[in-house]
């Protein structure tokens, strides 16, 4: 992750401030945490990770590098359990062994314990108060499938038997059955399959019949629409009340030039909406998301982000520029000084009303 700072000719050095996926949990990185070690020893990084209580300590996270070979022995036998039989192809065990100590070292290389308790309870449950998914958005998400996906055209190509197949599938529905198919082959590129592709089985107009169900199915998760009345707001209301006491403490001044969120689209798509940015100022129905109003590959694509990048001038009035996937975006509800930026006076009395 960068860290911009800005600096113009009517600027001061200011602090930054930097949200990128926040939900989960909030890492704040100050001037100095960073050192790198030449040699054969691994790269130290210090971090402090921010409480839920309001206090100045901070845990140190120190990144050792393991001994790989201590760890192999322990997870042979993980490994040789994803290789029973020869259903594992050409995964051998020697292979998947490797994968795993890999993965293991990535996961426990950081010194910090395994139980977050109540400590982060805030970060890691931030869904905590939201309705389920109710029989009327079921209803709705599954008419977008079934209006758009022929089966019969899948189950000839793949089974010998159609009728017969259809038994073995959950409810029957034989829809739903292929969307899982894709669902999880499309994970493949992400487990190092040797051949991923799977969509090459569908013809394209299979592949949008599936791709508009997902599209509905996770603009309603995410976003405000008139189905789910704003229960998002839940969500995005939490990070956004953590947003504005750290940045609180920051323009006073407690020397952090950034703080940094990492989270999932589930936590970030909330934030958009409940901050109203453009293009997510009003609730829209579920099935309206394939006609424009909301596309995961547009809207949310991978490393989606939110940047407040904060700007202090010599009389100490402060402004806050928003980027959206690092694009400059506005708030149509309030007004701007120019263009993106904001005072932060107004932006934080606006961002406080949302979250009462």
């Amino acid at each position: 992750m960068s860290v911009t700072t800005a600096d113009t000719e009517a600027a001061t050095t200011t602090p930054t401030v930097i949200w990128t996926n926040p939900s989960r949990s909030s890492t704040v990185l100050t001037p100095g945490d960073f050192s790198l070690k030449r040699g054969r020893q691994s790269a130290t990084t210090s971090a402090s990770f921010a409480k839920n209580t309001r206090d100045s300590s901070a845990t140190s996270l120190t990144r050792e590098q393991p001994n790989i070979r201590k760890l192999q022995p322990a997870f042979a036998g993980v490994a040789r359990n994803f290789s029973i039989r020869k259903t594992a192809g050409k995964y051998s065990a020697r292979r998947l062994k490797s994968s795993v100590a890999s993965k293991v070292w990535q996961i426990f290389a950081y010194n910090f314990p395994a139980n977050a308790g109540e400590r982060f309870k805030k970060y890691l449950c931030n869904d905590e108060g939201v309705p389920r998914i109710g029989k009327r958005e079921v209803a709705i998400m599954d008419s977008v499938l079934n209006a758009n996906l022929n089966p019969e055209r899948l189950l000839k190509a793949w089974t010998k038997d159609p009728g017969e197949a259809v038994k073995y599938m959950k409810n029957g529905d034989a829809c739903a059955f292929f969307y899982d198919v894709i669902w999880a082959g499309s994970t493949g590129q992400c487990l190092n399959v040797e051949d991923p592709y799977i969509y090459r089985h569908f013809t394209p107009e299979e592949l949008y019949a599936l791709w508009a169900y997902n599209d509905v199915r996770y603009y309603h998760y995410m976003n405000s629409s008139v189905e789910n009345h704003r229960t998002r707001d839940l969500i995005g209301g939490r990070i956004l009340r953590d947003i504005v006491e750290k940045a609180d403490e920051a323009v006073r001044g407690n020397n952090r030039v950034a703080d940094l969120r990492f989270g999932h689209d589930s936590g970030l798509g909330p934030l958009f909406s409940i901050m109203r940015l453009k293009g997510m100022e009003e609730e829209r129905k579920m099935a309206e998301a394939i006609d424009g109003v909301w596309y995961g590959f547009r809207d949310m694509p991978m490393a989606s982000n939110l940047q407040m990048i904060f700007y202090r001038n010599r009389k100490g009035d402060v402004l806050v520029k928003l980027l959206r996937n690092e694009v400059e975006t506005t708030i149509p509800a309030l007004r701007s000084v120019s263009g993106p930026y904001y005072r932060w006076d107004d932006l934080r009395g606006y961002l406080l009303e949302l979250v009462k």
